[in-house]
């Protein structure tokens, strides 16, 4: 099945983000990455190691320009489940279908993400963290899909 018809259809039947229950050690983690030499897109993926860890995996590849830095993540058990329910979401800001770049900001896809995840990111930049509170956005998820 073609990745933009999963997609698609996860649309139809949204997954309930609810899976990190207190005292559990989450499976993985979603992230947002901005990078210097980018500037418009993100990164949104996955990992099952530490979000610094797989930063600078990402920075030693020589195809990403710049260096990558954390926006956000999130903890989750059902890590891959949930990167393709967060990609969906903001399907109308990929770059190119299967791939993890979004022409998005990090407020929108904050909101996204907190309407999706119904609570706060596990952490989250302080500059970010100001803009959205300068803003009025902290705290405030984005209309549902």
């Amino acid at each position: 099945m073609p990745l933009r018809t999963r997609h698609l259809q996860r649309r139809l039947f949204p997954f309930v983000a609810t899976d990190v229950q207190p005292g559990t050690a989450p499976a993985g983690k979603l992230y947002v990455f901005a990078n210097t030499e980018m500037p418009g897109l993100l990164k949104i993926g996955s990992t099952r190691k530490s979000v610094g860890k797989r930063r600078r995996e990402l920075q030693r590849q020589t195809a990403n320009p710049g260096r990558f830095i954390t926006q956000l993540w999130y903890s989750a058990h059902s890590v891959r489940i949930h990167e393709d329910e967060v990609h969906t979401l903001l399907v109308d800001y990929w770059v190119e279908t299967g791939k993890e770049f979004f022409r998005v900001s990090p407020e929108v896809a904050y909101q996204k993400m907190r309407a999706y995840f119904g609570r706060e990111p596990d952490w989250m930049a302080n500059d970010l963290r100001r803009r959205l509170e300068a803003q009025g956005l902290l705290g405030k998820a984005a209309d549902p899909p």
